[in-house]
C-alpha cells in the first residue's frame, strides 16, 4: 500500500510537512449465466476500503457476496465482511485487532459464523514488488446454523480458537499484475484436531487503467462441519476489479 503520511525530520526554525491521509479502495463484479438446456445465473460483486496514515495505523473494511440460481431454484447465497484494524503497520511487528462475519446458509448450513480477536504480524521478507508475512491470533468464533427439513437440528458453537496465518503479496515487474496467498489454520483452543484450515490464493492481471482482471480460488476444511455437509468445499472465481 502506498504511503500516506510522510514526515520530514524537523530542522531548528522549520516546520514538519505532512501529505493528507491516504484512501484506497475497489469493487469487483463476476457474472456467470447460461441458458437453453441449463438455466445457470451466478453473481459474485463485493468492494473494500483501506485507510492508511503511515508508520501509525491502518484500517480496512471489505465486504462481498455470491447469489446464484440454477432452473429456478436458489443455489447459492453467501455474504461476507470484515473489519481490520494494524497498528504500526510498517514495522515488522504489528499489533492488529479485527472481526470476520460469514453467511452461507445453503452450502455450509451457516446462519452466522462470527469471529473476533487480535495478535500480532510479523513480516519476516520483504523485497522489491513484495512482502511475507506470519501472524497468530486469539480468537472467539460463533456459530449459528441453518435449519434443514430432512437434517437434525445443530446447536449453535461458542468457542475460542488460535489462528495462525501466512500471507505472501507480490506484484510482477512493471506492476501490471500482482499475486495473493492467504493460509489460515485455526483449531479449537484445548482441542487441536478440531480445526478449520482455509486458503485463498489469486492472481490479478491489469487491463487497462484502474481496471483488472481477476481469477481467485479458496479452498475451506472443516474438520468437523454439520450434518450434512462434507469437510471440503471449494470454489474458484473470475471476476472485474476497478481500483481507485
Amino acid at each position: 500500500m502506498a504511503a500516506a503520511l510522510l514526515v520530514a525530520t524537523p530542522v531548528a526554525g522549520q516546520e514538519t510537512e505532512q501529505a493528507p491521509d491516504s484512501w484506497r479502495g475497489y469493487v469487483t463484479i463476476g457474472l456467470d449465466a447460461s441458458g437453453g438446456n441449463t438455466q445457470l445465473t451466478i453473481f459474485r460483486g463485493g468492494f473494500g476500503l483501506t485507510f492508511l496514515r503511515t508508520d501509525q495505523a491502518e484500517f480496512d473494511i471489505s465486504a462481498s457476496a455470491r447469489y446464484g440460481e440454477n432452473q429456478n431454484a436458489v443455489i447459492e447465497r453467501e455474504f461476507r465482511a470484515s473489519v481490520k484494524f494494524d497498528f504500526q503497520p510498517q514495522a515488522d511487528w504489528t499489533p492488529f485487532i479485527y472481526s470476520n462475519f460469514f453467511r452461507d446458509p445453503i452450502r455450509r448450513r451457516l446462519d452466522v459464523r462470527l469471529a473476533t480477536g487480535g495478535g500480532g504480524k510479523y513480516t519476516y521478507g520483504r523485497w522489491t514488488g513484495g512482502k511475507a508475512s506470519l501472524s497468530l491470533a486469539g480468537v472467539w468464533t460463533l456459530d449459528q446454523f441453518t435449519t434443514v427439513d430432512d437434517q437434525p437440528s445443530e446447536k449453535d458453537r461458542n468457542e475460542a480458537r488460535f489462528s495462525w496465518r501466512s500471507k505472501v503479496d507480490h506484484a510482477f515487474p512493471g506492476g501490471r499484475a500482482s499475486f495473493q496467498q492467504i493460509s489460515f489454520y485455526q483449531p479449537v483452543w484445548n482441542e487441536w484436531g478440531d480445526y478449520i484450515f482455509i486458503a485463498q490464493t489469486s492472481l490479478r492481471a491489469q487491463i487497462v487503467g484502474s481496471l483488472s482482471m481477476q481469477v481467485a480460488h479458496e479452498f475451506i476444511h472443516d474438520e468437523t462441519p454439520v450434518s450434512g455437509v462434507g469437510q471440503d468445499d471449494w470454489k474458484l472465481n473470475v471476476s472485474f476489479r476497478y481500483d481507485w
